[in-house]
């Protein structure tokens, strides 16, 4: 197998981030249908610190939680496909929108804190060209194998940590539990008292999701982003006011934490900062709402962080690294992102004839580096059938025909 190999050290030094701008969304429902250029499941939240003195318990209705139907093999880019056909075929006037990349946030979301982050776990992503452009996803098959062994180790330590308990609960749904806890399905003033108060009975059901698909780029590169969003924190603009109103400023990102009370706690959480400004920085999202829970999953405080504003938080922190040295640097892991989209880019479409030939990004937890090769057999196959949706694929090549008529 011949790779190519790019350095974890290797930074550009044109690493502007350009301005993050949602061009459409769409929604899954509770049966994984999708809704295009829909924001019937989007959130918004509600929050008032005013309800903490509840003691709201994100332990409750854990043994009812749906969890997230994926099919076999995985969902790959097919939402946010069908959702850019309907943008370019009924919004954009049949263009084609522009970027190098095409790919959901959580790919981007890895390469952008791997400069500090390469010792947490091991990374497969599958690459290819089409109509110009570089289309990325995760290999959900070995994503999900090496989850499972993962998830197989956790479940023994906790085991001999509790005595054999079998009834620890996954601290996953602590997250999810916060967001049902800290939204609403309809604006505030739409809704009814008991809307407001049965929260923390309302089942949790990680199937139903408001996606956008947002444009943005980095140095030199174009980028196509289909992300997840939590929540508006009042309310999402027409699509006629976009220019002046933009939709991306009205977001929040959710997320649960240990509260920290200690110096460990401390820099165990602006570790985690890193994902979490990663995530909201690479989309737009101007601020996080955080919940702090004890051991036991009760919930006693809440804070907003601006997004902007967490790397510097992290820089003037008494405690990052034990040392004095910071946890992580914003602007380092930026030029690392430019410098790797780059080399992905020149890479991939290096020559014209490589169009739709498969193939993997790949990083070994605790390496130095990343490594692109071709892929072949069985493997190639599944790439070229699974990556790309064929009603998008069409759209393409008739609007390139189009073209050429």
């Amino acid at each position: 197998m011949s790779a190519f190999e790019f350095s974890l050290d290797e930074r550009s030094p044109s690493a502007a981030l350009k301005q993050p701008s949602e061009i459409s969304s769409y929604s899954l429902d509770a049966q994984r249908q999708v809704h295009i250029d829909s924001t019937q499941e989007l959130r918004y939240f509600y929050f008032p610190e005013t309800l903490l003195p509840a003691c709201y318990d994100l332990n409750q209705g854990y043994s009812t939680w749906v969890k997230k139907v994926v099919p076999e093999g995985g969902a790959h880019l097919d939402e946010m496909l069908s959702a850019l056909v309907h943008y370019e075929r009924e919004i954009n006037n049949g263009k084609k929108v522009k970027g190098d990349f095409v790919t959901y946030r959580g790919v981007m979301t890895k390469l952008l804190t791997l400069p500090f982050e390469n010792d947490s776990e091991d990374i497969d992503i599958n690459v290819m060209a089409f109509d110009g452009q570089v289309f990325m996803e995760l290999d959900h098959e070995l994503l999900e194998a090496k989850r499972a062994e993962r998830d197989l180790e956790q479940q023994q330590r906790q085991q001999k940590q509790h005595g054999g308990a079998d009834n620890q609960v996954d601290m996953s749904y602590w997250g999810y539990k916060f967001e049902a806890l800290a939204t609403l399905p309809r604006p505030w003033g739409q809704c009814t008292r008991e809307d407001i108060e049965a929260r923390p009975r309302v089942q949790v059901d990680n199937n139903p999701e408001y996606c956008v698909l947002v444009t943005t780029g980095v140095g030199k590169t174009r980028v196509l982003l289909g992300a997840e969003v939590d929540a508006v924190q009042d309310y999402k603009p027409p699509r006629a006011d976009y220019k002046t109103d933009r939709p991306l400023d009205h977001y929040v990102e959710l997320k649960t934490t240990r509260v920290v009370d200690s110096v460990r706690s401390a820099r165990a959480f602006e570790r985690k900062l890193l994902r979490t400004w990663a995530q909201s920085f690479l989309i737009g999202v101007p601020r996080v709402v955080y919940g702090f829970r004890d051991g036991t999953g009760i919930v006693r405080s809440i804070q907003e962080f601006s997004t902007p504003e967490i790397p510097k938080l992290v820089h003037n922190s008494t405690v990052s690294g034990g040392s004095g040295a910071p946890a992580w640097n914003g602007n380092e892991c930026v030029a690392f992102y430019a410098a790797v989209l780059e080399w992905i880019k020149a890479t991939v479409l290096a020559d014209s004839e490589q169009e739709r030939t498969p193939w993997r990004l790949q990083f070994l937890r605790g390496g130095r580096a990343l490594s692109l090769y071709k892929l072949s057999g069985a493997e190639a196959d599944k790439v070229q059938t699974k990556l790309l949706l064929p009603e998008f694929v069409e759209w393409r090549q008739s609007r390139a025909q189009q073209k050429k008529a």
